[in-house]
């Protein structure tokens, strides 16, 4: 249980939400946006657990501006207990307050849960085809699996999504089922080893269904036979840093932008991420060093630059799905 209330030292006794607010967490993590009426001045919010928590996030507004925060003890992603940020706040209208915190779990319970996790799912996807099925719906439809992200359940002493661009993190099950007599269907079992970005799938979907790809679509259908990349990024407050990647089937290069530094991975050889390579071998893939660098900046610039602007800089972003 996660019990938080504001400490007001204007008139000295907290002012607590719903007396007070209590949030159960349950499931893996909770999120709460609420809005509260607080008299101008300094303010510090805390938050109590009784067990192990993690503040994923934490925002105060007020008309729209976001406060800034002084964390009085623990912070963003720390392991605790106890948690308080303070935070001014001017005359003229209420404050809004956005919480995102888990509890933090040790390795074993954080894989059980997952394992119930998968379980749950996989029974609701049964529960899906039994029913097409039973409708007599099955043979005719098309029937895609992915997931948006995987999940660290300790690998590199990280639990969750979001910290990393290692391959547990990145690398999601997709499975497609065409319709019968689908005659694309052998070209889709020649790439079932390969690589294929999540912006495929629309251009896969309507090449299926037999309709025009839409204006200025991203991607191309994956019974295209050629080369495919990933692009893959992580950016703080959620991640402890930034990283950008870009994959294929051999390897893996991740840039951390702020300190400019790269990894690299051989991921036939190295399928666990061991073994940096990128001193002895960045020229298997020189060009990625620049394109990385290029998407690090637009991120960072909140668009592209007269720099990136080239025909040659466009035409790498645009065949990596970026544009």
């Amino acid at each position: 249980m996660i019990n938080w209330c504001i400490l007001n030292p204007l008139e000295g006794e907290p002012l607590e939400l719903d007396d007070p607010k209590m949030v159960a967490i349950e499931s893996y993590l909770a999120f709460e946006r609420r809005g509260v009426e607080l008299a101008p001045g300094k303010h510090t919010f805390e938050m109590r657990s009784e067990d192990n928590m993690r503040i994923r996030a934490f925002q105060c507004f007020q008309n729209g501006r976001k406060l800034e925060l002084d964390w009085i003890a623990a912070g963003p992603h720390e392991q605790t207990k106890l948690a308080q940020v303070a935070f001014t706040v001017a005359a003229g209208g209420p404050a809004t307050v956005k919480l995102w915190v888990n509890d933090s779990l040790n390795r074993r319970d954080s894989q059980r849960r997952y394992v119930e996790e998968v379980e749950f799912v996989d029974r609701a996807i049964g529960e899906l085809v039994a029913d097409l099925k039973a409708r007599g719906l099955y043979e005719d439809a098309l029937v895609i699996f992915t997931s948006d992200h995987g999940e660290a359940l300790g690998e590199r002493k990280e639990i969750g999504h979001v910290q990393n661009l290692h391959d547990e993190m990145i690398h999601v099950p997709l499975v497609i089922k065409p319709p019968a007599g689908y005659a694309g269907e052998p070209q889709l079992q020649a790439r079932r080893d390969s690589i294929a970005p999540h912006y495929d799938l629309v251009p896969t979907i309507l090449d299926v269904a037999g309709i025009p790809a839409l204006p200025e679509q991203r991607g191309s259908s994956l019974r295209e036979d050629r080369p495919r990349l990933l692009i893959a990024q992580t950016h703080r407050p959620e991640a402890k840093h930034d990283y950008v990647c870009l994959r294929d089937d051999r390897f893996k290069m991740i840039l951390e932008p702020d300190e400019g530094t790269y990894t690299m991975y051989d991921l036939v050889a190295d399928p666990e991420e061991q073994v940096d390579v990128f001193a002895t071998q960045r020229g298997e893939r020189e060009a990625w060093v620049g394109q990385l660098e290029t998407i690090a900046r637009i991120v960072a610039e909140g668009g592209l630059t007269g720099e990136d602007r080239d025909p040659e800089t466009l035409e790498r972003l645009k065949a990596l799905g970026y544009l």
